[in-house]
């Protein structure tokens, strides 16, 4: 009796060892699993450091890029300006010596009206950011300046030569 009671105690412990070792098997292979996913987990996260530091570089560059376009705009907007300058003061230069003589040449009181008109339109070309003018199209320009030296609607008609509609 001694002998089926050793070997069911045997049987028992041997279960039990088996059982044991499955047990340790299972937590060997979890312990694995978990030391390949902080691996992989580790990977990841120094892929996305490194694609944050790319994005970080992309966005100085382009930056830097936006800087130098702003500082090319303004200085192109400076030599727009001087460029239009020098070509208004050449145009003023050549017709000033010319509208002189004509008004000296005895000229009626209607082509005055004319020259004047011509020497206002100029100063408008000249200065048009300073001119109320600035906005409105050559032929309201016109109207404008007549208004202002006080002609009458008539007046107005005769000079830019318009006829009332039938």
């Amino acid at each position: 009796m001694l002998d089926v009671r050793h070997n069911l105690q045997a049987r028992q412990y041997s279960g039990l060892m088996e059982e044991f070792q499955a047990l340790v098997n299972g937590d060997l292979k979890f312990l694995y699993q978990q030391q390949q996913q902080r691996s992989e987990q580790k990977v990841l996260e120094q892929a996305l450091q490194q694609q944050r530091f790319e994005v970080r570089a992309r966005a100085n560059d382009l930056e830097e890029i936006n800087t130098a376009m702003r500082v090319l705009l303004n200085q192109r907007e400076q030599d727009k300006q001087a460029l239009e300058t020098e070509i208004y003061a050449s145009i003023e230069h050549l017709l000033q010596p010319w509208l002189r003589k004509l008004e000296s040449s005895g000229l009626s009181a209607e082509q005055l009206d004319y020259l004047n008109g011509i020497r206002e339109q100029l100063g408008a070309v000249r200065h048009p950011k300073n001119s109320s003018l600035a906005r409105l199209t050559p032929t309201e320009r016109q109207v404008a300046v007549a208004i202002g030296h006080g002609l009458s609607s008539k007046a107005i008609a005769r000079r830019m030569h318009l006829e009332k509609a039938p």
